[in-house]
């Protein structure tokens, strides 16, 4: 469908509900009055409905027509034509019904795979219910994701230890040994058709996306035995122009298996007969919380408007080209940019968003215990013609299939009222959901699931020191509050700082590198209590006891495993790295760079202005004023010196802090990297760790946050005498108060 005729069915849609009289300027395009718009976005906005000076995203549309099921594919009886039907079937106009179903499309979808521990059984489920969703309708089904199809952690770090999988009879797959190749191939296995790239593919630059996509002869026998994936990724606002990833480029919208393996803008995946678009996206904060190298991002700045502008010309490229159904797999990190990206955008049909984890659900959907909706499956917005556009997404980690069942017109318009709530939705991937879907896994997924499985068990009977509580990882927690694990973490790399430099008084760490909880989570078949978070299980395979802190645990919770670096601090320094810390705090939001800290506490009031920094410079561009107080503090918690009162850091005062090498690099926007170079240490790199008083680890290099954990439980905690710091609601915080659930109590005590 061209621009054109979006625009004349956004105008059309309106002056059937202004009447008899609008009908009859209403009839086939050919007769359409101008609207002063053509299929170049440029050429200036429209004159009918939403111009692009904003977006018209304020809540879902209600002005399409919706019904309990799908709408009939038949024609309309000849004599309606010119009329509007009064159930909501078909709007017509001319020889062409509007909102009659002609084509209809199943969607299956997934974002922030993100394979961990809990992949090993949750993947191969996972491809029970994807393929038995895909049985239902084999010629109407196209599968994506929208990006972070692989993390570090437990599971890709196994990849070293995988050259080969048997696959049953002679069939082997050559791996390689190479991390992420074993969640590419169980993609492959499972017949994903395009991705975008999210910000996790990145954590470990540009080489390991090579070694991950690219080919490999793995045996040297002159024949490529690793293909990279069987899929294009794609992303319409990165450039790879000089990268090493350049050779990976393909042309935009070729069809995807001849783009299979390549890296592109845009694709075209051929479902039933109709050419379906797909274009994707990646957030623009790239930079800041991964590490692409030169690979371009764009916009230069955070303007969802400027963004969308990239974006809307590869839409419009393959409007050009005659597709007039299009998907944008979208990976944002917030699902409210995605949803401010739809008001800006024309020919977008369907947007897959990423990087939230947003779990949106319908009614009829069965989820995982403890599992609640976020929002409406799918969310129904409008696009910057007043075209309906759907907006959905899943959880991630292998834990839903997202379906989507949606009908179009000839127009190729998405008709609202074939949307399904019985087919629609979130599909729990648990036992109960392979059963509901009658899903058989796919056997290479299982065989690699199982290869990487035995490895991950043996990391579990290496034990370091105990925790009797469940140590709080969870996202929504982890990014917005004070919690036990981040204090724990936080407090390790402290103690471990200070056994190299006894001047370290502070630890400042971002709550979005700590990717899980240690711990179990309880749910007893048919009880409707809600689930008991509990300490660590007994594994008695691998040998290890209840309570007891794992390799695999510190792996899979500091999956990352960023070097430590110590750095001096003037107060004001220290103020303007905490307002980053909480300037992306508000209701529904999980911003990575939330702080996690020891040695220090602080209070912050979200209703000040967050700071703002400049993303090309990293110059601060706005100050913030959320941070209120912040105090030193010894290890029993009594303040020992005020740095910031009343959001007014002391002048002379400073502190030196241990900190991840990732922030100080500028990571997550924390303006730490202009600090003078002589007053830096890298704890991995610039310290000699002959003679170091703890040697308990030996699984991760010294001077890095899992040997400090690792090191510091097996130094400071056991069976015996295990770690007790139960987890607290915010209202009880000590070390990060807010203002907005309890009293500012930092500078009581202080002298």
């Amino acid at each position: 469908m061209t621009l054109r005729n979006r625009v004349h069915y956004a105008s059309c849609l309106a002056l059937v509900i202004a009447g008899p009289a609008g009908l009859f300027a209403c009839g086939d395009d050919t007769g359409a009055a101008d609207t002063g718009s053509s299929s170049d976005s440029s050429s200036g906005p429209s004159t009918v409905g939403p111009t692009t000076d904003g977006p018209t995203t304020d809540g879902p549309t209600t002005d399409g027509p919706t019904t309990d099921g799908p709408t009939t594919t038949s024609s309309p009886d000849p004599d309606t034509t010119g009329t509007s039907t009064t159930g909501g079937e078909s709007t017509s106009t001319g020889d062409t019904a509007v909102n009659e179903v002609v084509f209809t499309l199943q969607l299956l979808h997934a974002a922030d795979q993100e394979a961990n521990v809990d992949a090993v059984a949750d993947a191969p489920r996972f491809s029970a219910v994807l393929e038995a969703l895909r049985s239902q309708m084999p010629d109407q089904t196209l599968t994506v994701t929208s990006g972070d199809v692989w993390i570090p952690g437990p599971f890709y770090a196994s990849g070293v230890d995988v050259d080969a999988v048997e696959l049953g009879g002679d069939e082997v797959l050559l791996l390689g040994g190479v991390t992420g190749r074993a969640d590419i191939a169980m993609h492959n296995a499972m017949g994903f058709q395009a991705a975008s790239f999210g910000n996790h593919e990145w954590d470990r630059g540009q080489a390991d996306v090579l070694a991950i996509l690219g080919r490999d002869d793995i045996d040297d026998d002159g024949t490529d035995d690793w293909l990279g994936a069987t899929f294009p990724y794609l992303s319409a606002n990165l450039d790879f122009t000089g990268t090493s990833l350049a050779g990976l480029v393909v042309a935009d919208g070729l069809p995807w298996d001849e783009a299979a393996g390549g890296i592109s803008r845009s694709t075209v995946v051929t479902v039933d007969g109709e050419a379906i678009g797909v274009v994707g996206a990646t957030t623009p904060t790239l930079e800041i919380i991964s590490s692409p190298g030169n690979v371009g991002v764009l916009p230069p700045d955070d303007s969802t408007a400027a963004l969308a502008g990239i974006i809307q010309e590869s839409v419009d490229a393959l409007q050009d080209a005659g597709i007039d159904k299009i998907v944008l797999l979208a990976h944002m990190q917030q699902i409210a940019i995605e949803t401010e990206l739809a008001g800006y955008l024309r020919g977008v049909d369907v947007i897959v968003a990423g990087g939230s984890n947003t779990l949106l659900a319908d009614a009829d959907d069965v989820l995982r215990r403890g599992d609640a909706a976020e929002g409406a499956y799918p969310t129904v917005l409008a696009d910057a013609d007043g075209v309906p556009l759907l907006l959905v997404n899943t959880d991630g980690n292998y834990r839903y299939v997202g379906r989507l069942v949606v009908g179009f017109d000839a127009s190729g318009v998405v008709v609202e009222s074939s949307l399904d709530e019985a087919m629609n939705g979130a599909w729990a991937t648990d036992d109960a959901g392979v059963v509901a879907t009658g899903g058989v896994a796919n056997p290479t997924v299982v065989a690699i699931a199982d290869a990487v499985g035995e490895i991950i068990i043996a990391k579990d009977g290496n034990t370091f020191g105990a925790s009797a509580v469940w140590l709080e990882g969870r996202r929504n927690r982890v990014r917005t509050e004070e919690t036990n694990l981040g204090n724990l973490t936080a407090h390790a790399n402290l103690a471990y700082a200070q056994l190299v430099d006894s001047t370290v008084e502070g630890s400042i760490k971002n709550g979005g590198g700590i990717r899980r909880e240690i711990g179990f989570v309880s749910v007893p078949p048919g009880s409707l209590d809600p689930p008991e978070l509990l300490p660590t299980q007994a594994n008695l395979v691998a040998g290890k006891e209840e309570t007891e802190v794992s390799q695999l645990d510190i792996e899979a919770s500091l999956a990352f495993n960023n070097a430590l670096t110590t750095l001096t601090l003037s107060a004001q320094e220290l103020e303007d790295a905490l307002e980053r810390g909480v300037a992306g705090v508000a209701p529904g939001a999980t911003p990575g760079p939330f702080p996690q800290i020891a040695g220090i506490r602080f209070s912050f009031d979200p209703a000040g202005t967050a700071q703002v920094i400049d993303p090309v410079t990293g110059i601060i561009t706005t100050p913030g004023t959320r941070v209120i107080n912040v105090a030193v503090i010894d290890e029993a918690g009594q303040c020992q010196r005020v740095l910031v009162q009343d959001g007014l850091p002391l002048a002379g005062e400073q502190i030196r802090i241990v900190t991840l090498s990732f922030l100080a690099d500028g990571g997550d926007g924390y303006p730490l990297e202009v600090l003078a170079a002589p007053l830096r240490v890298d704890l991995a790199t610039d310290v000699d760790y002959m003679g170091f008083p703890w040697a308990a680890a030996d699984f991760a290099a010294s001077g890095t946050e899992q040997d400090a954990l690792a090191e510091f439980l097996a130094d400071a905690t056991s069976l015996v005498m295990p770690f007790l710091q139960a987890e607290t609601p915010a209202e009880d915080d000590e070390r990060i108060q807010n203002l907005t659930v309890r009293a500012d109590t930092v500078l009581d005590g202080c002298p």
